[in-house]
């Protein structure tokens, strides 16, 4: 489980009561960030660009930089990031804005993780922020910037146009017998509110009972981390 996503991940999620931190597994995490970093580094290029994705690797520029690699490297976070005050709850919280620091460029998925990243950066790690995005933060310069992304709709809408009158299509159909039916499909995961969907289910059915009979709903929970 560790430190990404035992500690970082509920942190991320607003789920201060969730938190696990040990120094063992905060230890781990920068070990595993350095180990990568050094198997990379002697197969980069001089002309390569590098991207890092997401909150298990965000000291790996700085391990990389470290190594004396000098190329454009970018990151982006796909969670949410911390409010500063949430963020100051976790232990050598520096660790992070520090990280992020050795990129060139920091991508967030909304503006509010943005302004939090910026505040942190200007509050915690006594830091400087741009209007162009920019930020300074000890002898290091870098970019942030909101930049959200999703999935490929129209190649699942030309998939489900492909199989509107498949078989496994028409036995659900078949098996609704006029019913109209939600859909929800989530990592089993706190974060994603399962538990609450079946509460508003409930309370649809109880608040208007005329949709008894009517509707059914299918939850698709695949595992977490499998």
């Amino acid at each position: 489980f560790g430190y990404a996503n035992g500690t970082l991940w509920p942190l991320f999620h607003n789920q201060l009561g969730l938190i696990k931190f040990t120094r063992a597994s905060y230890d781990g995490y920068l070990r595993v960030n350095a180990q990568m970093a050094a198997t990379l580094a002697p197969m980069i290029r001089p002309d390569d660009i590098i991207w890092v994705h997401d909150y298990h690797l965000i000291p790996f520029g700085d391990e990389l930089r470290k190594l004396g690699i000098a190329n454009p490297i970018g990151f982006f976070l796909h969670t949410p990031f911390p409010p500063r005050q949430l963020l100051e709850t976790l232990p050598r919280h520096s660790l992070l804005l520090h990280g992020l620091a050795a990129y060139d460029l920091v991508g967030f998925q909304t503006d509010e993780s943005l302004h939090a990243f910026q505040d942190s950066v200007i509050e915690l790690a006594r830091g400087r922020c741009y209007g162009d995005g920019a930020f300074t933060l000890g002898e290091r310069h870098g970019h942030a910037g909101v930049f959200p992304i999703g999935i490929d709709t129209e190649r699942f809408a030309k998939f489900a146009r492909r199989t509107a009158n498949s078989r496994h299509t028409t036995r659900l159909k078949d098996s609704l017998t006029g019913r109209a039916l939600i859909i929800g499909v989530d990592r089993l995961d706190y974060s994603k509110g399962i538990p609450n969907r079946f509460d508003a289910i409930d309370t649809l059915l109880t608040e208007h009972p005329e949709h008894r009979n009517h509707v059914s709903f299918l939850q698709i929970a695949p595992h977490s981390r499998s």
